[in-house]
């Protein structure tokens, strides 16, 4: 079953962050950091978008903000 984009956020709010940071090498952390600045934390509907809009894999983007601990995520994505 594939996952998808989960309605209840606004991911319109991105669209600034992808033109500013558009035709950039090695603008992934810069847009995960104003991703959780927009939301508060990161969650699968916003590592998917960043993946589409990058040419990247989910489980890139998911493993470059896991590996790094200025990036909160959601609560139920976190395992203790």
């Amino acid at each position: 079953m594939a996952v998808g984009l989960d309605e209840s956020i606004d991911l319109a709010l991105m669209e600034p962050v992808f033109e500013e940071y558009a035709g950039q090498e090695g603008a992934l952390i810069p847009i995960l950091e104003r991703a959780q600045e927009l939301y508060g934390s990161l969650s699968l509907p916003i590592y998917q978008l960043v993946a589409r809009r990058l040419k990247l894999s989910v489980g890139q983007v998911y493993s470059t903000a896991t590996f790094y601990a200025l990036f909160a995520r959601r609560p139920e994505e976190q395992h203790v």
